[in-house]
């Protein structure tokens, strides 16, 4: 599983709005993860619909959580992104594979994923800002 750039952007937003734990400008959060300010906007507009912050206009505007950081799980927030994680892709991509009935990787791969989904969906934001 490839995690893309608009999820984990999405992760590091909730992380430093948590580990923060006050309000902050789309400006702050592009310089903290050293993206352009626009995409940033995008994510954030993103994760508004989703329910997990909250957006403010003016001069006391800015972001700030919307939703439990303790219940927040990395999996629900790269399901929101982008549907449901699906991690039975073969990892070399090959679509001519001879190999592809009788896959010697397919059953150690399916229990790998697995494990990662699990973990995934045991994770909360706030288990990342603890871990630091």
């Amino acid at each position: 599983m490839k995690l893309t750039l608009a999820a984990e952007n999405s992760i590091m937003i909730l992380y430093f709005l948590t580990r923060e734990g006050k309000r902050l400008t789309v400006a702050e959060l592009s310089q903290k993860l050293g993206t352009p300010a626009n995409h940033i906007y995008k994510l954030v507009q993103s994760l508004v619909r989703g329910g997990y912050v909250r957006s403010f206009q003016g001069k006391v505007g800015g972001v700030e959580l919307a939703a439990n950081p303790h219940k927040v799980t990395l999996s629900e927030i790269i399901e929101h992104l982008e549907g449901p994680i699906n991690l039975s892709n073969c990892i070399f991509r090959e679509k001519n594979c001879i190999f592809i009935k009788n896959c010697v990787l397919k059953g150690k791969l399916a229990a790998a994923a697995q494990k990662l989904v699990a973990v995934l969906r045991r994770t909360t934001v706030q288990d990342l800002v603890n871990e630091k």
